[in-house]
């Protein structure tokens, strides 16, 4: 579903990507290391962390996968783990393939342009990053990120 998303929006990320002649370029800081790690716990023990595995397990438990779980609370507690393991896994990948193709983690907000130009810029943003210079760059670590994890969590189960 990530990988559908993301593709969808690969044509409204181009023109978001570039800057209109009203926009004042901002200063740009590349990421320290501090950022990266910072990105890196915010997104573990954060809402996302709960928005992404929650709904995965619910899903999981009323599909009732594996079998071998069972459908009791325990078999929900392992289905949470599991859920929880593989966003982790995915996470790490993200943030070691961000740092290796030089992408910037950290998510700029738009400012106040309207409802429709905010929600593009954010839609954009799930696969055009800043570069460590400022400029857009297809984000490598997010592809990186949806394909590793669930390709480590097949080959798991």
């Amino acid at each position: 579903m990530k990988a559908s998303l993301i593709a969808g929006c690969l044509f409204a990320a181009m023109a978001q990507a570039q800057p209109s002649a009203t926009t004042a370029p901002t200063p740009f800081d590349p990421p320290t290391w501090v950022d990266r790690r910072q990105v890196f716990f915010k997104k573990l023990f954060g809402p996302q962390a709960i928005l992404e595995t929650v709904p995965g397990a619910a899903f999981d438990t009323a599909r009732g996968f594996p079998r071998q779980w069972g459908r009791g609370a325990a078999g929900v507690e392992k289905r949470l783990a599991s859920q929880y393991g593989q966003f982790v896994i995915g996470e790490g990948i993200e943030m070691g393939v961000s740092a290796l193709h030089k992408e910037d983690p950290r998510y700029f907000r738009m400012p106040d342009r309207g409802f429709s130009k905010r929600l593009g810029h954010a839609l954009a943003s799930t696969v055009i990053v800043r570069g460590v210079n400022g400029g857009p760059t297809i984000g490598l670590a997010r592809l990186a990120d949806v394909y590793g994890s669930w390709a480590i969590a097949t080959m798991w189960n």
